[in-house]
C-alpha cells in the first residue's frame, strides 16, 4: 500500500475536533452570557418588580414620609435595581437616625428598619450651639428647642468638644464622670 500524498495525517481529525469543541464552548459561554445580561435587564427594568409596599419600623421621632424622601424612593423604582447599601447610608444621614437596615423580597416589598438616636443630655458649649449627646456619649445633633420636643434632659455645662480623627467628641475625665453618672439609674432628673 502506498500513501496518498493528498491525504491528511490521522492526527488532523483530532485537531479539527478540538477546534470545533473549543468554538462550541466559546459560543455557548457567549450565548449564556448574553442571555444572563438580557435576563438581568429584564428583571431590573420590568414594571412588574416596582416597589409595591415600603414597610418602615423603629421610628418614633422621624416621620416615615421623611425617611422615604430621604432615601429617594418611589413606587416607580424597581425593587431589584435599587442599591440597598446606598439607601441605608442616605437614611442614616438623618441626625436622629443612628443606623438603618434595608431588605427586599420577591413580593416587591421593601423593609426598612431604623434605630433612632436616644438622647441622654444637652451639652451647652460657650459661644456654640447646644448639642445633644446620645447614650454612647457621642454628639449627634444641634439642639433646637422648637423642633426637638425633648422633656427632662439634663443640661451639662463646662465641657469642650475635641477633634479626634476628624470627628468631634467630648472627652476627658470630667466628661467621663458625668457620662457614667448619667448612665446610672440613680441619676434621675439632674438639672
Amino acid at each position: 500500500m502506498s500513501k496518498d500524498p493528498g491525504a491528511l495525517p490521522s492526527d488532523s481529525g483530532h485537531g479539527i475536533d478540538f477546534c470545533l469543541k473549543s468554538i462550541m464552548i466559546v459560543a455557548f459561554i457567549s450565548i449564556l452570557s448574553l442571555a444572563s445580561i438580557f435576563a438581568y435587564d429584564l428583571v431590573t427594568q420590568s414594571n412588574v418588580f416596582n416597589i409595591k409596599t415600603i414597610e418602615i419600623s423603629g421610628t418614633h421621632r422621624v416621620l416615615k414620609d421623611d425617611i422615604i424622601k430621604l432615601a429617594k424612593l418611589s413606587n416607580k423604582d424597581n425593587i431589584f435595581s435599587i442599591n440597598l447599601y446606598s439607601i441605608e447610608r442616605l437614611i442614616a444621614s438623618h441626625p436622629w437616625i443612628q443606623s438603618a437596615s434595608v431588605k427586599r423580597n420577591l413580593a416587591a416589598t421593601l423593609f426598612v428598619s431604623v434605630i433612632e438616636q436616644e438622647p441622654l443630655a444637652i451639652v451647652k458649649i460657650e459661644n456654640l450651639a447646644d448639642i445633644l449627646i446620645n447614650t454612647q456619649g457621642q454628639p449627634f445633633k444641634e439642639y433646637n428647642p422648637h423642633k426637638d420636643s425633648i422633656d427632662n434632659l439634663p443640661i451639662i455645662t463646662g465641657l469642650d468638644l475635641t477633634n479626634n480623627n476628624d470627628q468631634y467628641m467630648f472627652n476627658g475625665p470630667l466628661f467621663n464622670s458625668i457620662f457614667n453618672f448619667l448612665k446610672t439609674e440613680e441619676s434621675g432628673n439632674v438639672m
